[in-house]
């Protein structure tokens, strides 16, 4: 937030912990339980294949506001480049994207 000039956005997408629950305890097939599972804690495929913490969108809002943004929104994904922020299981989108403004 202190970089951004004022009115400055961020976008932020994060495994969306609340949908990824519910698909867990809904999916009976066991290898799209793990497929989930890689989608919750990271594939750990690489360094940065990882997550630290679960979030949910009151969980991140709550966050941002805290760190000082005045303006949220939840869009359904970015299209800005090839990544997760628009990937669906089970035509459920599972990533959790905000726009924030300073």
């Amino acid at each position: 937030r202190r970089i951004l000039k004022p009115k400055g956005r961020l976008q932020i997408s994060v495994p969306d912990l609340t949908i990824l629950s519910q698909l867990f305890l809904e999916t009976k097939n066991v290898t799209k339980r793990l497929e989930v599972m890689r989608m919750m804690f990271g594939g750990h495929m690489n360094s940065f294949d990882y997550h630290l913490v679960g979030l949910d969108a009151d969980i991140l809002s709550s966050l941002l506001t805290f760190a000082g943004f005045t303006q949220l929104w939840r869009v359904e994904e970015f299209k800005q480049f090839d990544d997760d922020s628009y990937c669906e299981i089970d035509g459920r989108f599972i990533s959790l994207n905000i726009e924030a403004e300073k």
